[in-house]
């Protein structure tokens, strides 16, 4: 009976659904002050999920912001925790990652009072691991190959910015709002490091009436270094950060009539160092004595690297500009992606740095109109796929010009750069029917440059030993000059 050594191989595969839900809360304004507002976004913080059954569990914080014109500029901000149920996708999936984004945010009325009505996006990574066997040895002529396996050594980690900074005597804090960008992932023995930069951006009214709003952006350096076994230099490592919390006091300073902001600023970062090493496996194999019937089965194998760029947009923004209106300042920057497109080693990605430009005429009354600057910016791609691509807006600068906004702002892209192999390996291996032995006295065969020990015995219907018994000078792989022969016993006469 032949012998065959089996290994284990773990199979991972990322499964993505997305779960839409309505979120909504009370402005506390009643249906009077719906033109009034000049601003309105909202933002998930504090997101969770769990495993109950075979549900997942996910929840968190919407917040939303509005600033509106009242008696003077005010602002509101609400928040709604929310919890929402999901089947598994399996009993063996596990969840991975937890991503929130709000789409069309808008301002509703009932019983005489606002509302601001939010379409949740929720998407979900699940990890489906399932065992698989594969051959990679045998007591007969095997011919091996090598496939690459990763090993995924996860990590979740949180840490705490702080910064401040000195303004005019504030009289309240308009709108703020947090971004987060990695520029740099890197690994060390057992140590994954992340390095990047959190965008936060403060809106603020003076008590000085003759005083434009006031804007402060603060782009926070920020550095995680992540305990991580198996990390190492050669690891591929990946990760996607993100503002959990966000916390603003103002300190006013009634003897320097001046404010003090601090800020505190929680971070959570998801990812994972991907370990690549090498397994042998069996191609196929071949015995002398019988037919070999092998089942097969295919093993794929994924790794992921992450990427950077960062790069300059400008150009005129698409704003209805009002008429003999001066611009004040710009309000809830975000990127819009609109599409990706890869062709060949380039990836491009085009969307909007898009938000609120305020204005103000000549009685200084103050209206918004939404703002879009649009890009198209080309990165270079490797030979994988690119995943997961994330586009974050550093400070715009923007300003009013014969009657048009012109913008600039520098984009920081993130992307994953996802490989995946298969291969198409041999699982189990059974003996069929004997072979019929070779007949003649001597047999010759006149190699092929790159012939290998399995193409010359397969060839000859000998084993190996045999071969070398022979043609003890045989080097392999062969050059193509050699003649190989072997010698058989003649069948006994009756």
């Amino acid at each position: 009976m032949i012998k065959a050594e089996s290994n284990v191989f773990y199979s991972s595969t990322e499964i993505k659904t997305t779960e839409r839900n309505n979120v909504e809360c009370s402005l506390n304004l009643t249906e009077e002050n719906a033109d009034k507002i000049l601003d309105l976004t909202g933002k998930v913080y504090q997101s969770a999920a769990d495993k109950e059954g075979d549900l997942v569990v996910f929840g968190g914080l919407a917040t939303f912001n509005a600033v509106f014109v009242g008696d003077e500029l005010m602002r509101i901000e609400v928040g709604a925790k929310f919890s929402f149920k999901t089947a598994m996708p399996g009993a063996d999936a596990d969840v991975s990652d937890v991503k929130h984004a709000l789409e069309g945010v808008r301002v509703k009325t009932e019983s005489g009072m606002l509302y601001v009505v939010a379409t949740l996006v929720t998407e979900i990574t699940y990890t489906v691991t399932e065992e698989k066997s594969y051959i990679d040895g045998a007591d007969v002529l095997v011919k091996t190959a090598s496939m690459k396996v990763g090993t995924n050594h996860r990590f979740v980690s949180e840490t705490e910015l702080t910064d401040e900074f000195e303004e005019k005597k504030i009289k309240r804090v308009l709108y703020s709002g947090a971004e987060a960008a990695l520029k740099s992932v890197t690994a060390e023995e057992d140590v994954v490091i992340c390095e990047g930069e959190a965008i936060i951006s403060v809106l603020m009214l003076p008590f000085s009436e003759n005083s434009d709003i006031l804007k402060e952006v603060r782009c926070i350096p920020f550095r995680f270094e992540v305990d991580c076994d198996g990390a190492n230099s050669a690891a591929f490592s990946y990760g996607d950060v993100e503002v959990d919390k966000l916390n603003l006091k103002v300190y006013v300073d009634e003897a320097k009539n001046r404010s003090t902001v601090s800020i505190s600023a929680i971070l959570k970062l998801c990812g994972a160092a991907v370990t690549i090493s090498d397994a042998a496996y069996v191609e196929d194999c071949y015995s002398v004595n019988c037919d070999l019937i092998p089942t097969r089965t295919t093993l794929e194998s994924t790794s992921v690297s992450q990427r950077f760029s960062t790069d300059r947009v400008s150009g005129v923004v698409n704003c209805k500009v009002p008429e003999y209106s001066r611009f004040i300042k710009l309000m809830g920057e975000c990127v819009e992606l609109a599409d990706l497109k890869t062709d060949g080693d380039k990836l491009t990605v085009i969307g909007v740095v898009t938000g609120k430009a305020i204005f103000a005429d000549g009685e200084n009354a103050l209206s918004s109109r939404t703002f879009d600057l649009p890009f198209d910016i080309t990165l270079p791609c490797g030979e994988g796929t690119a995943e997961n691509v994330k586009v974050t807006a550093k400070e715009v600068y923007c300003k009013l010009r014969a009657g048009r906004l012109e913008a600039e702002t520098e984009l920081i892209t993130t992307w994953h750069e996802v490989q995946k192999s298969r291969y198409n390996v041999i699982n189990t291996l059974t003996e069929g029917n004997k072979r019929q032995a070779e007949t003649a006295a001597f047999s010759v065969y006149l190699a092929m440059e790159g012939d290998t020990e399995w193409d010359v015995t397969k060839r000859l219907g000998v084993s190996f030993e045999e071969i070398s018994k022979y043609n003890p000078d045989l080097k392999f792989p062969l050059t193509g000059k050699e003649k190989i022969t072997v010698f058989r016993k003649p069948a006994e006469t009756a």
